[in-house]
């Protein structure tokens, strides 16, 4: 059987919002709440509350009711909401030319902590966010746990052992920020799941780390979003629709798209040169043409969507064997056109892979688990 979770990182952007944060986050939430329950697939909110603690220091009650209001309405529909931390928001300061923070507390499990320190860092964040969602969540769901967790910017290195140890300890029972394959470099931190055994399904503790898994039921659960590398011919076969589409986009006349806000990694506006809309359109195209790296994250096509599902499904399922696989969306940044890529590729899985496939969130995925291993 493979069980597909549609997630969402829901999260404001870290650099700037140019628009009103309703907008950049309540308002496509929405469009998004509408188009699942129309498809009749489950989501799950992965929830940036750090954020939402840090606005009300700042007075914004009213954004922060308002997204309370949105994950309650998720919950009483059928979908499920858990924890997602971008920790650097408890020392964020904003301006009028965006955030800023200290780049060390980007992590949960910063790097310049020692081991102790970082679990402790974690351990207390972790309980803070499960009691958070716990306390607003279980009036409308007396059964409601807060047992998932997605790293911020997918960040559980380098302390995996201690913030692994601390999502134990407090409660968690999923993990779900492993991308199989996936590296990453940054000013605030480093991602490397090239060493990911087992397309990153199983179980991850503090004592094998990402190099090895566990016994069922030790550790946490890892569902990873679902990831493939493609031939170099196949997957420039694949790129080139979206390769023409995504420079079409660039180059159209009064095709202007709204941009909704910056990411923290990306210089605010008018401090570089930018290029004109060609240059632009050709770097684009290239770029896209030149990956081989797919992962399930709806940003791209629904024809690649389904073409890296399938690859994953090919390499690592094996006989009789049940596969959890994450699909991750930011609504923040999703347009009329990636709804329309995300409903194509929920038909078209369907169609592939029929009653082998069913939808789940991941407190459903949750009930699904051996019982927990006595440590």
């Amino acid at each position: 059987m493979i069980h597909l979770l549609l997630s969402a990182d829901y999260e404001l952007y870290l650099g700037a919002n140019h628009l009103p944060e309703e907008e950049v986050l309540l308002h496509p939430s929405r469009e998004l709440l509408r188009l699942c329950n129309r498809l009749a697939v489950p989501l799950t909110l992965f929830a940036d509350v750090a954020c939402f603690w840090r606005y009300r220091e700042w007075g914004e009650e009213a954004f922060v009711t308002a997204c309370e209001a949105q994950m309650v309405e998720f919950l009483g529909g059928g979908h499920d909401i858990q924890a997602h931390l971008h920790p650097h928001w408890l020392t964020t300061e904003r301006s009028e030319a965006g955030f800023c923070f200290p780049p060390g507390d980007y992590l949960l499990a910063p790097q310049a902590l020692d081991e102790t320190e970082a679990r402790e860092r974690a351990r207390l964040l972790l309980r803070h966010a499960k009691t958070y969602l716990e306390t607003l969540l279980r009036p409308i769901d007396p059964t409601y746990r807060c047992l998932a967790f997605r790293a911020g910017g997918y960040g559980v290195q380098p302390h995996v052992g201690p913030l692994f140890q601390a999502l134990r300890e407090e409660g968690y029972r999923i993990d779900s920020s492993i991308i199989p394959g996936f590296t990453l470099r940054e000013a605030t931190h480093r991602v490397d799941f090239s060493r990911v055994p087992q397309g990153g399904h199983g179980w991850f503790g503090a004592e094998g780390g990402l190099e090895c898994t566990l016994a069922p039921g030790r550790g946490l659960f890892e569902i990873p979003i679902a990831s493939a590398r493609l031939e170099a011919e196949e997957a420039r076969r694949l790129q080139w629709p979206l390769a023409l589409e995504q420079a079409w986009r660039i180059v159209a006349p009064l095709r202007a798209r709204t941009v909704r806000g910056r990411s923290c990694h990306t210089p605010p506006t008018g401090t570089t040169p930018g290029p004109g809309r060609l240059k632009q359109a050709w770097w684009r195209a290239n770029a896209i043409l030149g990956n081989r790296f797919l992962r399930l994250e709806v940003n791209t096509s629904a024809r690649l969507l389904t073409a890296c599902l399938n690859h994953h499904v090919r390499q690592w399922r094996q006989p009789g064997q049940e596969l959890f696989l994450a699909v991750n969306m930011h609504p923040k940044g999703m347009e009329r056109w990636h709804f329309d890529q995300l409903a194509r590729f929920v038909a078209q899985a369907r169609r592939d892979h029929g009653d082998r496939l069913d939808f789940l969130t991941f407190q459903q995925a949750e009930k699904r688990l051996p019982p927990e291993a006595t440590p």
